[in-house]
């Protein structure tokens, strides 16, 4: 008989008996459940070993909440890459976009349908699988990337993308970190700019289905040809990336920031995660066919 494989760790913290359940009864099946009934004890499972594939986080807890909590997370080097999920009865706009613009990767209300969660949760721990793939292939010479001070790169597809996306990490002072707010933008110019996927055709794709769509388009003469670049120029105070695409562009002004229309879609939120948690600033140009993204390597003094 073959070897069983390890099924994901769930992290459910909450402090009601009641959603508790709810969140054991729909996820068992499929993953080991983890509990926690407040963020200190949350703190300290995520970063025991093994740690968590995913937390599913309360935000109205006792003496500590859940913004906190995610914000302890997402400070830690040892866990900020563990994506989170709110689950909470807090909907107003202002709560869920603070709660995006701390990192949580995703946010579902209460009461809680089943398949929907099901749903989130897969789609998350799918995208955390390609970053591991990556991290696991990487070999220890991609630290010579440091040591670039400009350097101009070509891409035309999701892997190219992210492999490059990873490799120019390197240079920056937190690797994990750079790499999301690189690579969420790196595959916005292959995806949106280069092949035209527009953010209504994405309805409905969960990753498979998307790959697949992006290697149709990419076989047709239409968009064989063209690819887009990323231009790397580092200074003693700043790390700056140059994104350009060969598309017609974009209405980027409306994705820069967290819009409550758009709040509980399954995508559309890189570029706001990009310019919120991930870069000191984020630029687009013109027609958005060229986006600038910048890292300070010392803090600017005050005049």
């Amino acid at each position: 008989m073959g070897k069983k494989s390890k099924k994901p760790s769930v992290l459910i913290v909450d402090d009601v008996p009641e959603n508790l359940d709810i969140l054991i009864n729909t996820l068992k099946g499929e993953y080991t459940v983890r509990l926690a009934k407040n963020g200190k004890l949350a703190l300290k499972l995520a970063k025991a070993e093994p740690q968590p594939d995913i937390i599913l986080l309360d935000i109205m807890m006792q003496v500590m909440d859940g913004y906190e909590v995610c914000q302890q997370l997402k400070a830690d080097s040892s866990t900020e890459l563990i994506p989170v999920v709110f689950v909470t009865a807090m909907t107003a706009v202002k709560d869920i976009s603070k709660g995006l613009g701390l990192g949580a990767h995703y946010y579902l209300t209460k009461p809680i349908d089943p398949q929907n969660l099901l749903a989130v949760v897969s789609s998350v721990l799918e995208k955390q699988k390609h970053l591991h793939e990556l991290k696991e292939n990487s070999n220890k010479t991609i630290d010579t990337f440091r040591l670039i001070h400009s350097g101009l790169f070509h891409f035309k597809t999701l892997e190219e993308a992210r492999n490059l996306a990873m490799l120019l990490a390197k240079t920056c002072p937190f690797p994990d970190r750079c790499y999301g707010g690189l690579k969420e933008l790196m595959l916005n110019a292959v995806e949106h700019g280069n092949l035209g996927i527009t953010y209504s055709q994405k309805d409905g794709m969960d990753v498979a289905a998307l790959e697949e769509e992006v290697s149709r388009r990419l076989a047709l003469s239409k968009y064989a040809n063209k690819t887009a670049s990323i231009l790397i120029e580092r200074s003693d105070k700043e790390i700056r990336f140059l994104i350009s695409d060969q598309g017609d562009g974009f209405d980027w002004q409306i994705f820069m920031e967290f819009d409550p229309a758009r709040i509980f879609d399954t995508h559309g939120r890189g570029i706001a995660m990009a310019n919120s948690a991930f870069f000191d600033r984020v630029e687009y140009r013109g027609n958005g066919s060229e986006v600038l993204a910048v890292i300070n390597i010392e803090p600017i003094e005050s005049l």
